[in-house]
């Protein structure tokens, strides 16, 4: 009889470690998984905030210089005359 309660006991902790080791794998298979999402949103973040300063700096580089009241010709364009 005893021999009955001792496999009992342990078929019964052998199936409840089983449940547990599955739990744990779930767990750690979504953690991965939300860590992979949360650094594809921080590169996806990173990347717009990029994009957004280099149009910013495109930007002012299109802009035109002042031009003075006297505009002077280039030193390697050709003098025009009019």
């Amino acid at each position: 009889m005893a021999q009955v309660v001792i496999l009992t006991f342990c078929v019964s902790r052998s199936r409840a470690n089983k449940k547990t080791i599955d739990r744990l794998k779930h767990m750690l298979v979504m953690t991965n998984s939300d860590k992979r999402f949360l650094v594809r949103q921080q590169a996806t973040i990173l990347r717009s905030r990029k994009r957004h300063t280099d149009s910013a700096q495109t930007d002012k580089r299109k802009t035109p210089p002042q031009e003075s009241a006297s505009p002077q010709p280039s030193p390697d364009e050709p003098e025009r005359i009019l």
